[in-house]
């Protein structure tokens, strides 16, 4: 038993409770079931008010009066909680935010409610209105849809990841055509935004186009076509997977391959002037072999349609089509 020396000599009320120790004669018979508690205790509070809980002591705050003081609210010290004891209630504070213990509050200012829970019971809702918790306003949700077909089309459902993976993986998003993300040539994603494997349709080049890791190439067959008209001077350096229309009507015309060419790429040439003959088309090896020949490739035919793919450092580009 504590004990304190009490100044005060007025009339003073204590409450001392006494409990008896379990003897023999106290004890649970045999084969009998029983409850034990140690050092266990709960306390439920109703309607309480936590109000301007840790900002100090009374000469600190000079509570109630307490404008201007300067450690703000903690209401981690509104309840202890400790060797197994606890504490059940529903409470406001000073700001007239209310609360059911640690895990649901309402902020009277903003109506914004916290639900911090692993799991909540929604038995008999049938519908979600969703606002401002990052939905658009206004919607409606009334089910968690399994369906992988996202037949459904409605703004009421949600699909689970079961039923998206299907739509995407399993062959589930029907008859109809995918839109990819569209853009022209200078929006392409770059950085942090840029992953192998990218798909996308390119508005300036006027076609599917994907990201192999080192750079954009076209799909199903090569880049799009292009047409380049020969000066006579300018060299043309070509990236993997292009397509030229080459006009030498006015000129010879120098064509060098890519650099750092992967193993498969290919490029293509067609003499659009039928003048290959007279003003020859030269592909610049770029440092790789042709044909396997380390020298570059004169084509002087007229007419001539000329398809190159790379097959390594080894054997270097190889014709597949002339």
């Amino acid at each position: 038993m504590n004990h304190k020396q009490i100044t005060n000599t007025g009339n003073q009320q204590a409450t001392v409770r006494l409990t008896e120790s379990v003897t023999i004669a106290n004890a649970i018979p045999e084969d009998n079931a029983g409850q034990i508690s140690v050092n266990f205790s709960n306390i439920r509070l109703t309607g309480h008010d936590f109000l301007d809980i840790g900002t100090g002591s009374f000469a600190d705050t000079n509570y109630p009066d307490n404008v201007g003081n300067t450690q703000p609210a903690d209401q981690d010290d509104e309840v202890t909680e400790t060797n197994g004891g606890r504490v059940y209630f529903s409470s406001t504070d000073q700001d007239g935010d209310f609360r059911v213990g640690d895990l649901f509050r309402i902020q009277q200012a903003t109506g914004i409610a916290t639900l911090n829970a692993d799991a909540f019971d929604l038995s008999g809702l049938s519908e979600l209105q969703l606002g401002s918790i990052g939905a658009e306003l206004g919607a409606t949700i009334n089910e968690f849809s399994t369906d992988e077909t996202l037949s459904g089309d409605a703004n009421s459902a949600v699909p689970t990841e079961r039923a998206v993976k299907g739509y995407l993986t399993r062959d589930k998003a029907g008859t109809g055509a995918w839109v990819p993300p569209t853009g022209t040539t200078a929006e392409r994603p770059t950085g942090g935004n840029l992953f192998t494997g990218a798909i996308r349709y390119n508005a300036t080049l006027v076609t599917w186009e994907g990201y192999n890791g080192t750079q954009w190439t076209g799909l199903g067959g090569g880049n799009p076509w292009q047409t380049h008209t020969a000066d006579g001077s300018t060299a043309l350096t070509v990236a993997a997977n292009d397509r030229y229309f080459i006009d030498t009507s006015a000129g010879a015309q120098t064509v060098n391959l890519p650099a750092s060419p992967l193993t498969g790429d290919q490029v293509s040439f067609i003499d659009l002037a039928s003048t290959f003959d007279t003003n020859n088309l030269t592909i610049g090896r770029n440092g790789k072999k042709i044909m396997n020949l380390s020298e570059d490739f004169v084509v002087s035919q007229e007419d001539a349609a000329i398809q190159l793919v790379y097959t390594g450092a080894t054997y270097g580009w190889r014709l597949t089509q002339n």
